[in-house]
């Protein structure tokens, strides 16, 4: 018997890890799931009634208005966040017993402003019940994430998984754990964007059939959700698809009869953009282009230079919610110096055709957030949020650390370093969103149980969520470094005692 357990364990091991890695993952989203309350994430006094509106009208929960372009739905999906969006001081405990009788609202999908698949989506979880509906779609967002990511790394293989998974690890505190478990459509623009590189790159490189069948599956799913989530991630997707090709030159080349792949995410995202008319700044933004090239240009030059606050925002420096709850310097110096750094370190290592690909993802990490601000005639900070230009810094990361694998010298300690600023990050961020709603910024307190103003009316307490996000979180964050450092030939997280080793290479991306 312990022989055969043994031999279990030999043969399942890597896939028994990935596994409690992604659930791991899951649980620390879930309770980010938890950690605000109705109405917190950006603009979604528009989503929720696009999402119950998602099948048409239902009584009870989307019906016609009066008003030509309005729908009626439940006052608590239109209302909740307008009594505390943009005051941080100021608790959610007016969100408590809210009506749920129908009032009209002009906020809504009904124009396609944005493509229609996530709010058809996401209304199955559609009930009479505000509260549980809300959560309920949380916790699927954060399941899609978790599933598509430890599926993704199981079809890759030990070398790519590894790769994929300490990408996400880096790059997801605070804004992604905050935005993937919520309502807002963004949450399948960031799980796209992590898993159609990968999935692609994969298909162009892998030579066992079940991996390709299931990467290229999963590929075009990856695609779908993002696109059919926001158009501008149907962009991304196609620059993700470019830069997996780029990096997979010449095996891509090769092996020419998988390039269908690409056509279809391509055919997908393209079709999926030109279903709405949602551009990349918000739907509310008011135009006001330069008059002439002088202040064109005078715009440009004043945006290039604050750009890299605008990448700092995805990392932490904007607030979280409606922009409101700002996060304290360990989240955002954190994250932007692991980010950063990754990227500093890669550049020593950097081949040709990575580099490339890279400069591609940079340069739409530019031009994208520069056109939209200087055609509507604004600086950095208006219309055009962190969250926009996530996935494309997500990308830039994981380029990053393909070029790090090529060739990398670490000890123990920076990786250790890297694990404990994640954990640390993503404690610090959820208790700081969880106070701004539960007692509000005016009332700084460590012990959210003590006089909750704000909380759902059953479950888990807040310190109790704040606990299992920390402790999950950390171990998503130590199994993803694990596999790297295993990887990279490391002696698990023991490493090398302090001397520095070198890892092999990758042969094939």
């Amino acid at each position: 018997m312990i022989s055969r357990a043994r031999e279990f364990v030999r043969v399942f091991r890597r896939p028994l890890l990935v596994a409690a890695a992604a659930l791991s993952l899951l649980g620390s989203l879930s309770m980010w799931a938890l950690a605000s309350p109705v109405g917190a994430s950006p603009d979604e006094d528009f989503h929720l009634p696009s999402i119950w509106c998602g099948h048409g009208v239902q009584v009870g929960l989307c019906e016609k208005a009066s008003s030509e372009g309005a729908v009626a739905v439940p006052r608590a999906i239109v209302v909740a966040s307008a009594c505390y969006a943009f005051h941080p001081k100021q608790n959610a405990s007016c969100t408590i017993n809210l009506p749920t009788d129908l009032i009209e609202t002009s906020r809504s999908n009904a124009d396609n402003a944005y493509p229609p698949v996530y709010y058809w989506v996401t209304s199955w979880f559609v009930t009479d019940n505000v509260e549980a509906s809300v959560i309920r779609i949380r916790v699927f967002n954060a399941v899609v994430l978790s599933v598509l990511i430890g599926a993704t790394v199981i079809a890759l293989g030990r070398r790519r998984g590894s790769l994929l998974m300490w990408s996400a690890a880096l790059t997801l505190v605070p804004l992604g754990m905050f935005l993937i478990p919520s309502v807002n459509p963004s949450s399948w623009a960031i799980t796209s964007s992590i898993v159609v590189f990968f999935s692609t790159l994969g298909v162009m490189t892998e030579r066992t059939r079940w991996r390709l069948i299931v990467l290229s599956t999963l590929g075009v799913l990856a695609a779908l959700i993002g696109a059919g989530s926001r158009s501008d991630s149907a962009i991304y997707s196609v620059i993700a698809t470019a830069a997996a090709l780029m990096v997979s030159w010449p095996a891509a080349r090769l092996h020419w009869q998988r390039l269908w792949l690409p056509a279809v995410i391509g055919t997908v995202s393209v079709a999926l953009f030109l279903s709405a008319r949602q551009g990349t700044a918000d739907l509310a933004a008011a135009s006001q282009p330069p008059e002439n090239l002088g202040q064109a240009i005078q715009l440009a030059v004043a945006n290039l230079a604050a750009m890299p606050s605008l990448w700092a925002g995805a990392l932490g420096l904007t607030g979280l919610g409606w922009l409101d709850t700002a996060m304290p310097g360990i989240v955002w110096v954190s994250m932007c110096f692991i980010v950063f750094g990754i990227l500093f370190v890669s550049l020593t290592n950097l081949t040709r055709k990575t580099g490339v690909a890279m400069g591609l993802v940079f340069s739409a990490l530019v031009a994208i957030p520069l056109y939209v601000l200087v055609r509507n005639g604004n600086l950095v900070g208006a219309n055009v949020q962190p969250r926009y230009i996530y996935p494309l810094i997500i990308m830039l990361v994981t380029l990053a650390v393909v070029s790090l694998a090529k060739k990398v010298r670490l000890t123990a300690l920076p990786l250790w370093i890297i694990v404990g600023l994640l954990t640390l990050a993503n404690s610090v961020a959820i208790h700081v969103n969880m106070q701004r709603y539960i007692v509000g910024t005016g009332h700084p307190s460590f012990n959210l149980d003590a006089s909750p103003a704000w909380w759902w009316t059953s479950g888990p307490t807040p310190m109790t969520v704040w606990a299992i996000s920390t402790i999950l979180f950390g171990i998503f964050a130590t199994l993803s470094t694990y596999f790297v450092a295993e990887f990279l030939s490391l002696s698990g997280l023991r490493f090398a005692r302090g001397t520095t080793q070198k890892s092999s290479a990758i042969s094939e991306i």
